[in-house]
């Protein structure tokens, strides 16, 4: 009998239940829902404050207005963008192409090699993931093994030497070359150099004594030899000259109001507008190293020659300096403040990559068929 109430008794529970079930369900026609709650597809649904209910009887985020939510796509400044397959909704709400395996975009710059680039104003993004200065008004740059000279970029074949006439002369004709700098007469040297900087033409004549150029020409240029190269850069004899260049130059700063970081590079735009020529163009050895006064007499040099003659100047200016010299090749590196690029860590300082045979480098941008060379750092102390 017991037994018997207990199973009447769980029966009325389980249909109370299953009756008050229906009722929270179910909405018979013309019924309304409670407040708070609204009739959809035969249910009471609510949603959260500041949620929209949709025509799926689910709550949405609102996209501009209250009343309105995306179907498809995403909500970005009040309005619903679908972007195609592969490509990203950026903040800027427009559809980008992802840089890279990533799902990042670049927001600003261009995607090179799955990274974001961006050169600064008046540079040229190159194949190779660098900026470049372009030659001339067009919109293409110089690759490695040309120069930009009058708008067009040259190059001369092995053997050959662009000169500042813009043909190439061979390394041989050492008579060619000498004829188109200025004449020696037997006390002093007389020098003309011309250059730009940010828009600016510039001129300068350097008188040398012939007595000092003969004094650096019988000192000692085997290589083997050198250990620092501080010989080479650090000298009271050719300092008045070295320091003749840098005032004319910091005074020419003054009137144009130039920073000290845009005094350095004129001297910079100074040394790379020197022509390149090899040392068997005017000695009889192959590799040369010239001393300061040496590049200025013979009026440019190999790149060996133009890095000793930045450093030269670089150290007279205050500037801690290292010659940067990957295999094949010889650069300069610079101690600063507040650069960027390209640098090298030596007794625990950062020295930023300087090029000084090209047109326009800047402190920390390297060449192309530089990049990843391992290098050797060459104390000037």
């Amino acid at each position: 009998m017991e037994l018997k109430y207990r199973w009447r008794k769980h029966i009325v529970s389980f249909v109370s239940i299953f009756f008050v079930c229906i009722f929270l369900i179910s909405i018979p026609a013309g019924a309304a829902c409670q407040s708070g709650y609204h009739a959809c597809n035969g249910r009471c649904v609510a949603c959260p404050s500041g949620s929209v209910l949709g025509s799926d009887c689910k709550c949405h985020r609102p996209c501009g207005d209250s009343s309105h939510y995306c179907t498809a796509g995403s909500c970005c400044g009040g309005h619903c963008i679908s972007c195609p397959s592969g490509s990203i909704l950026g903040n800027d709400c427009k559809c980008h192409k992802p840089c890279g395996s990533s799902q990042k975009y670049c927001a600003s710059g261009t995607c090179c090699n799955d990274r974001c680039v961006s050169c600064t104003a008046g540079k040229i993004l190159g194949d190779d993931c660098l900026c470049h200065t372009p030659c001339g008004n067009s919109n293409y740059y110089c690759k490695a093994g040309s120069v930009c000279l009058n708008g067009k970029c040259l190059s001369c074949r092995e053997g050959y030497y662009l000169g500042r006439d813009g043909s190439c002369h061979s390394s041989q004709n050492v008579a060619v070359r000498k004829s188109a700098t200025p004449t020696t007469s037997n006390e002093v040297i007389t020098r003309s150099y011309n250059w730009n900087y940010k828009g600016t033409s510039y001129s300068w004549k350097l008188t040398i004594p012939k007595s000092l150029y003969t004094y650096y020409q019988s000192q000692p240029h085997d290589r083997s030899k050198l250990t620092t190269y501080k010989e080479y850069v650090i000298s009271s004899k050719d300092k008045p000259y070295l320091d003749a260049l840098l005032k004319k130059l910091k005074e020419s700063g003054e009137k144009k109001g130039y920073s000290d970081a845009e005094n350095v590079m004129n001297v910079i735009a100074f040394v790379q507008a020197l022509p390149y020529f090899k040392d068997s163009s005017s000695t009889v050895f192959d590799e040369y190293p010239r001393y300061p006064v040496e590049t200025l007499v013979h009026n440019g040099g190999d790149c060996e020659d133009t890095a000793i003659l930045t450093a030269a100047f670089l150290k007279e200016m205050g500037y801690g300096v290292v010659l940067v010299n990957p295999s094949g090749h010889m650069a300069v590196g610079v101690k600063c403040n507040n650069c960027a690029g390209t640098y090298y860590e030596y007794n625990g300082e950062r020295y930023y990559y300087l090029e000084t045979t090209g047109n326009n480098f800047q402190i920390g941008e390297i060449p192309s068929d530089e990049v990843g060379k391992k290098v050797r750092i060459i104390p000037l102390t």
